[in-house]
C-alpha cells in the first residue's frame, strides 16, 4: 500500500514539475506532495521515470 501512495505522490510531483510556473522551485513541488528530503525525491523520481526532476524542469523551461 505504502508504494501505491509514493507512486501517486510523484505523478502528483511530476505534473506540477510539467505545469509549473518557471519561479516554483522543484524542493517547493517536493515538499508539498510530503517529500521532505530533496535528494530522496530526486532518486525516488529518477528511478520512476527515467529523469531527474532538473531535467523535467529545465524541458518545461526551454518550451
Amino acid at each position: 500500500m505504502h508504494g501505491v501512495v509514493r507512486q501517486r505522490r510523484l505523478d502528483r510531483c511530476r505534473s506540477d514539475l510539467e505545469a509549473a510556473r518557471r519561479t516554483e522551485s522543484i524542493t517547493s513541488i517536493a515538499l508539498r506532495w510530503g517529500f521532505n528530503d530533496p535528494s530522496h525525491f530526486s532518486r525516488l523520481f529518477g528511478r520512476r521515470y527515467g529523469i531527474a526532476p532538473r531535467a523535467l524542469a529545465r524541458k518545461r523551461q526551454e518550451a
